[in-house]
């Protein structure tokens, strides 16, 4: 549920400190994200990596703080990999759970994110494996792009990110125009 900023009484300081600083955000927070709703987690950002050769990648150190406490990796759409945090994949898993069964459609599409998802332990160092099957699947070779979805991480070939990329920021306003109805 959103809950508004908490804005500590300022009266006696001087106007300089009325700034972002003074906004009062959960300790969670500290580990990356985005705190612009305090009871909400966002990944937010884009970030250039490597996988190596044994197939590990380096996860951002601003995301690791809540992907530490579990988290799930499966197939995306359009080609890449989602990384949920173990709270968010229950929530997508709740949505999926209560699509009807006798949909076809339902039944794909929960064939298609669970058969693939893997439960992710992280190294020492901070990294994940990336198993073969996922890697063919997003075409993952060496440079990668990590990018912050809101609830989830999407993990890009960067070939594959930068003409997505360019397509979407070339239709930007006409993809806008289509969403206006969604109350965006």
């Amino acid at each position: 549920m959103f809950q508004p900023f908490q804005i500590p009484d300022l009266s006696g300081a001087q106007p300089a400190f009325l700034d972002s600083r003074a906004l009062i955000y959960p300790p969670e927070f500290s580990e990356g994200g985005s705190a612009l709703e305090p009871d909400i987690f966002m990944f937010l950002g884009e970030y250039k990596h490597n996988v190596d050769y044994k197939g590990r990648l380096s996860v951002p150190k601003k995301f690791r703080g809540q992907l530490t406490k579990g988290s799930v990796l499966t197939k995306g759409l359009d080609r890449c990999l989602f990384l949920y945090t173990s709270e968010g994949w229950g929530t997508l898993s709740d949505r999926v759970r209560e699509l009807p069964v006798t949909a076809s459609d339902a039944r794909a599409f929960g064939r298609y994110l669970f058969s693939g998802a893997i439960e992710i332990e992280f190294d020492r160092l901070g990294r994940i494996f990336i198993p073969d099957y996922l890697r063919g699947y997003a075409g993952l070779k060496k440079e990668v792009v990590v990018v912050g979805v809101l609830e989830r991480i999407e993990i890009w070939d960067k070939v594959r990110w930068k003409k997505m990329k360019k397509d979407v920021e070339s239709k930007g306003e006409e993809i806008a125009e289509k969403l206006t109805g969604s109350g965006i």
